[in-house]
């Protein structure tokens, strides 16, 4: 790991330049915003840089440019994308999908993921992914769902690989498992042993998942770095829930999110037969009966002290844009460095967080310390092993959320439960979460990033199953 490809012509190509004082990196994290002074900056030197005297190539460059301006995204008067062009952007089912996981329990799940839009690179492709496996493993009450999150210039093939191959390798380790505590049973059966058999082999707590999901998510960030070619300055984050044997865990490398809607079912509280409820006054407090979010992942930046801790073991620095172009002092003491050790669900408007970087040169800049991909962060600390939470699933559990960092720039957790509470089923939850993500990134930016959502109703009894 942080091998360079020998055969690559310039392993800095992805990043837009080898990095200077006045030169930053384009390949930064997936909603990664340069303080707007930096962009201002970047702007002004673009317009400084000659033009060609080349003339066949100024020709050519200028057909092609034509040919590309044909299909450039409609924009109204405001400079937006009109409204057909923000539908024709976006990609949702006709229905959502219904799996029984066992347990009296079924899940309610829709998706839906929006492209985003650069205006500098209007053809800049859709980075975001999502899988969902049911019957993960041949097991027919097992489903795997996973949103993936690219970056860089190859971001959206390196959130296609872990796509297409993280779901196989959980698969293989999962099964792995299942006959280890099979043939521990077998061992220690008294009246003969039982035919190796995989349906007969016994499902897994929650340390042996784990063990096995841990596996799979090193095994194919390593199978990535070995065999992808473009993935010095891009990679890809992931948030999965893995439905096993009536819990479901969470795994996180990035900063994408899971976040649960939790139901508060206190006394005095009483159900309204609709998956609702109302509150008596009985003092209980201000959650009873209330849909709460409650986070089941952290996001992996260097805005958490342990992470700036450990890339700053493996070699790397972390700053600031601001910092990088001496607009902000710097801190000496590494204990005591100004960006705390932020926990709690905020929105960061400013958008100038502490960034990744090699110790003597100004690569990669993520603002993420974990992901898969992303060779030279590798180098210095940035990895694909994942945290986890496991949850045995109840009553009070009814809704699921895991969604690209798109979607959390500008809303909290809350709001986001918040939203498939008032929301009609899972279709309608996910394309109200791209909806008002949408317009929260046109409020404060000029851009806006992919999108992407996926919603699960926990149904029980079947209360909550609605289109």
């Amino acid at each position: 790991m942080g091998c360079l490809h020998s055969k690559e012509k310039n392993i800095y190509d992805e990043g837009g330049g080898r990095g200077g004082k006045e030169d930053f990196p384009v390949a930064l994290g997936a909603t990664a915003r340069l303080s707007r002074l930096s962009s201002a900056r970047q702007t002004k030197e673009r317009k400084k840089k000659p033009k060609t005297t080349n003339n066949s190539c100024s020709d050519s460059n200028s057909d092609r440019n034509k040919q590309v301006a044909l299909n450039l995204p409609k924009l109204d008067e405001n400079g937006r994308l009109t409204r057909n062009e923000v539908e024709y952007r976006r990609s949702i089912p006709d229905t959502s999908t219904i799996v029984d996981i066992g347990s009296g329990v079924q899940l309610n799940y829709a998706y839906c993921t929006q492209r985003g839009y650069y205006p500098d690179d209007p053809h800049k492709n859709n980075q975001d992914d999502l899988c969902i496996v049911p019957n993960h493993g041949g097991e027919e009450k097992d489903i795997f769902l996973g949103v993936l999150d690219g970056h860089g210039a190859d971001g959206h093939h390196c959130a296609k690989y872990v796509k297409d191959n993280l779901p196989k390798l959980l698969t293989t380790y999962i099964r792995q498992e299942r006959a280890k505590k099979f043939k521990l049973i077998n061992d220690n059966r008294p009246s003969g042993r039982l035919p190796f058999n995989y349906k007969l082999f016994p499902m897994l707590e929650k340390e042996q998942y784990q063990k096995a999901t841990r596996n799979a998510h090193i095994e194919c960030n390593s199978k990535m770095l070995e065999s992808m070619k473009s993935v010095n300055l891009s990679g890809t984050t992931s948030i999965s829930a893995g439905f096993h044997d009536g819990m479901f865990t969470i795994s996180n490398v990035g900063d994408s999110r899971a976040v649960l809607g939790y139901r508060y079912k206190m006394n005095g509280w009483k159900s309204n037969g609709e998956g609702k409820g109302e509150t008596s006054n009985t003092g209980q407090g201000n959650n009873c009966g209330k849909l709460v979010a409650i986070p089941l992942s952290r996001d992996q930046t260097p805005w958490r002290r342990e992470e700036r801790e450990r890339i700053r073991a493996a070699g790397g620095r972390i700053m600031t844009i601001d910092q990088m172009e001496g607009r902000e002092a710097l801190y000496k003491n590494d204990d005591n460095d100004g960006f705390g050790d932020r926990q709690e669900d905020l929105v960061d408007i400013e958008g100038d967080p502490p960034r990744v970087w090699l110790e003597t040169e100004n690569i990669p800049g993520t603002s993420f310390s974990r992901s898969f991909g992303d060779k030279i962060a590798q180098a210095v600390g940035v990895n694909a092993e994942p945290e986890m939470f496991t949850k045995a699933i109840t009553e009070e559990d009814e809704v699921l959320v895991l969604a690209s960092d798109g979607v959390f720039e500008f809303l909290t957790n809350q709001q986001v439960i918040d939203i498939c509470g008032q929301s009609k089923g899972p279709i309608d939850a996910s394309r109200n979460i791209v909806e008002e993500s949408y317009a929260k990134w046109l409020h404060y930016e000029h851009r806006t990033d992919d999108i992407t959502v996926i919603v699960i109703v926990l149904d029980h009894n079947s209360i909550l199953l609605t289109k």
